[in-house]
């Protein structure tokens, strides 16, 4: 009996290596040359409808395999493991920050209460009172400087104690949980964007779409998939107290440069500083906070996401619901997958 023979083994990533050798600038003729095809071949290498041997692409490869990679797998920012233990009321400048505005709060009441029910004698003894009631109040005041310079010491007018609680405590977390870079292999095969509607002024009052959340999809090699859920980055601390200058900054001097012709329109910079500061930069991929699942089989991502639609969250709308569960089961039946629940209707032949 004669053995068949061994089948030779196919270059998936085809498709994207014939793309970026045309991106290059080569022609197909040139790349069916190169891997010793017809330009026919190539043709159908670029659109998808069949796959080269790994042998007809290898010089291909040699040229562009290093750039393949990257479109192949992704970077992401994941917020790594908490790297301790410690709680911000325990930190040094916590410590202190509490303990200073529990000393302010009682020190505004007892001089509220003096002021209010205690009767002038003459001038010479209130101003004595108001002498002795202050030295404390002073002292306070020079701590809370010190602690401004330590926390914001870029800003020159003075902060209250909230806000300063408010900046430090948000820093110390985030300083917890670093930002770690993670590259996952795979191709992306599903993506979903979750979106917030805003209503914004334009010609009329509309509502913007603007994306808050999105799922993306890796396909491994042995036919598991990692999932990366994602949200917007937000400026939290310092950063979200700098753009929240920079803001008022540029309204001033909007109003000063403008104010000849804009005396009956409604500057917005300012009120931005108070809603929710997304990262934004020119590239997307920085924009995003991710949070990295899997590998999973295909009944374990489902089940995932199931188990995501049924507990609590702000990014499940109605439309998201009904939406994303049928979208990734179709996914997995395109890519070839054994889905529970669906049905099949085969052609006749």
């Amino acid at each position: 009996m004669v053995e068949p023979k061994p089948r030779k083994p196919k270059f998936k990533y085809t498709r994207e290596l014939v793309k970026i050798a045309l991106a290059d600038g080569m022609t197909q003729k040139e790349v069916g040359d190169l891997c010793r095809v017809e330009q026919s071949v190539v043709s159908g290498w670029f659109n998808g409808k069949s796959l080269a041997l790994e042998h007809q692409v290898a010089e291909l490869k040699k040229r562009y395999g290093h750039r393949l990679n990257r479109t192949t797998s992704r970077v992401y920012q994941v917020r790594a493991q908490r790297t301790s233990d410690a709680h911000w009321e325990e930190s040094a400048l916590g410590k202190r920050l509490l303990a200073l505005r529990d000393r302010l709060a009682r020190e505004s009441a007892v001089s509220i209460r003096r002021r209010g029910l205690e009767p002038a004698v003459d001038g010479l003894e209130t101003q004595s009172l108001d002498d002795a009631q202050s030295e404390p109040l002073k002292s306070s005041q020079e701590e809370l400087r010190e602690l401004q310079e330590a926390i914001l010491a870029e800003e020159k007018s003075s902060v209250e104690i909230g806000v300063l609680i408010e900046v430090d405590k948000e820093d110390f977390e985030a300083a917890r949980r670093p930002i770690q870079v993670t590259q996952v292999e795979g191709p992306v095969v599903f993506r979903y964007t979750f979106v917030r509607l805003v209503p914004v002024m334009r010609k009329m009052v509309e509502l913007a779409r603007i994306p808050v959340a999105r799922w993306l999809v890796h396909r491994h090699l042995d036919g598991r998939f990692v999932l990366v859920q994602q949200e917007r980055r937000v400026l939290t601390g310092r950063a979200r107290w700098s753009w929240r200058k920079t803001l008022k900054s540029l309204q001033q001097e909007a109003r000063e440069r403008f104010s000849h012709g804009i005396r009956s329109i409604d500057l917005g910079f300012a009120h931005l500083a108070d809603e929710e500061p997304y990262v934004e930069c020119a590239d997307d991929s920085a924009r995003w906070l991710s949070v990295i699942h899997g590998p999973f089989d295909s009944n374990a991502l489902l089940s995932h996401c199931d188990a995501f639609f049924a507990g609590p969250g702000w990014e499940q709308g109605a439309h998201d619901a009904l939406s994303l569960p049928f979208l990734l089961r179709k996914m997995l039946v395109e890519h070839g997958h054994e889905v529970s629940g669906v049905v099949r209707i085969l052609s006749s032949e």
